[in-house]
């Protein structure tokens, strides 16, 4: 299999991946919805509501026992074990809402990474073997987050079923509770009726986990193969002019220019892809965001405070889901920016300098350019054990965000590096100036943002943190007074 051919397989088996995700919650994209609008796309998902109907129906009693709790004096520790759970339902009809209202835009996203794949030149070995990397990196990526929902979702689901063991045990009696505090219009600890809420539950809490990853393995998806064509895009432009150990000045043949006005083609389509992922995910980022510290705050005060470690532990996975999600959210949207960046350094290496006057001009533009970023514009033991892989799931969603977001950083500067590698002195004046604009335009990094609030990065992973820390400590004095 050829290079080229390589990266569009293993970017199609990448978006296969998603979209196994996509077609549980009956989101599956297809091409054919871009000639219908939203609503037409989905009025006749019948599945897609039905889930979202349940999802809904937990949302809604979670609330009601959230308020019935909060008049009737329960306890502070109770209040804390319901609000992550409610917390992440919300959250999950808004991400939903925002995925489904941005799928052309989606769809159009997908179609240029392809169309760049098409432009570019057969992979080396190096290229492939970092190709390889980064889809090993993204598997990984994905696995360890699956891992880490089955986790917290199977945490959650024996709760019950211990609780139901220890009361036989101690009294001889059955007591039947569920895995969450939802208020029914039926008494769901009756054995006559527990069955279907338990069922609605463990369903509820994978709907939920589904909703909230799937927009975030789409992003990580289309992250590798940017940063990646960030990467192309950097040799490619460090080899424009042969290198030499001299200064004598390089005239271009009308091939190397129409190469050279290739590349500058290719740098507006992968600035171009960036600001169609900040379309995207610009929203649904800044509620990761903001609702990751929330999180983050309540699972680890969960895990900590409950007494009872068969309801704390179940918490672990979900802050580490939580933490990872929004880590590599971070950590892609870095990458985008240090990648877009490094053209600026490509131009600076090329030996500009040797080119003609009108070529350097090119190089001077596209350095410039390069200087902006791009980028997105987050006693009792059953009690305790089920909020840590709550914790560990958050934790390890936000981390993923933030990673896929630190990627694109680092390879969109790296292109700076490689103006800067390819003996740009060399090159006549004219695509000297190119060279110097295209430099300057890498040093900008590319990023993704939170509704352009903040970039989305390994800083925003260990701001989260900090803000996570500071409500965690404010909650537990709380507490304790």
């Amino acid at each position: 299999m050829s290079g080229k051919n390589l990266e569009t397989e293993l970017f199609a088996q990448a978006i296969q991946r998603v979209q196994k995700n996509l077609k549980f919650l009956d989101l599956k994209l297809d091409e054919g919805s871009r000639r219908k609008s939203i609503w037409e796309s989905i009025r006749f998902k019948w599945h897609f509501w039905f889930n979202m109907f349940l999802l809904n129906v937990a949302t809604v009693g979670e609330t009601a026992w959230l308020v019935k709790g909060i008049s009737t004096g329960k306890s502070f520790i109770e209040l804390c074990y319901q609000a992550p759970c409610l917390t992440l339902c919300i959250v999950c009809d808004i991400q939903c809402a925002y995925f489904v209202k941005h799928t052309h835009r989606i769809l159009d996203l997908v179609e240029s990474i392809r169309t760049l794949q098409s432009m570019s030149a057969t992979l080396t070995e190096s290229d492939v073997i970092l190709l390889k990397s980064q889809v090993k990196m993204f598997n990984m990526v994905l696995n360890v987050l699956t891992v880490t929902k089955v986790l917290a979702i199977s945490s959650f689901g024996l709760i019950p079923f211990l609780t139901l063991y220890l009361s036989y045990h101690r009294t001889g009696e059955m007591e039947f509770v569920l895995p969450f505090f939802i208020i029914y219009p039926f008494d769901a600890t009756v054995i006559n009726f527990w069955p279907i809420a338990y069922v609605h539950q463990i369903w509820a809490a994978l709907l939920a986990c589904l909703i909230l990853l799937t927009p975030s393995y789409l992003c990580y998806a289309c992250s590798t193969f940017i940063i990646f064509q960030f990467h192309l895009l950097r040799n490619d432009l460090k080899k424009i002019i042969p290198y030499e150990n001299n200064l004598d000045t390089y005239y271009l043949n009308e091939e190397m220019k129409i190469n050279f006005k290739k590349i500058i083609h290719r740098h507006r389509k992968l600035i171009k892809c960036v600001d169609e992922m900040k379309e995207v995910y610009s929203e649904s980022n800044l509620f990761n965001a903001v609702i990751s510290s929330i999180l983050i705050c309540f699972t680890g005060f969960n895990a900590m405070t409950i007494d009872d470690l068969a309801l704390a532990v179940p918490f672990l996975p979900f802050l580490l889901m939580d933490l990872l999600q929004i880590f590599f959210i971070c950590y892609y949207g870095d990458m985008i920016m240090r990648y877009s960046t490094s053209i600026s350094d490509a131009v600076y290496e090329c030996q500009w300098y040797r080119a003609e006057a009108a070529i350097v001009k090119d190089f001077l533009f596209l350095s410039l350019r390069l200087y902006i970023s791009i980028f997105f514009t987050i006693d009792d033991l059953a009690l305790a054990v089920p909020f840590l892989p709550f914790l560990l799931m958050d934790l390890l969603q936000i981390f993923f965000i933030c990673y896929y977001g630190d990627m694109i950083m680092r390879y969109s500067t790296s292109i700076s590096d490689a103006v800067y590698e390819c003996q740009w002195y060399r090159a006549e004046a004219a695509i000297v100036k190119d060279f110097l604009f295209l430099s300057l335009r890498a040093q900008k990094p590319c990023h993704l943002t939170a509704l352009r609030f903040t970039d989305i990065s390994l800083r925003t992973f260990t701001r989260i943190l900090s803000t996570s820390w500071s409500y965690f400590a404010l909650l537990k004095s709380m507490y304790r007074s």
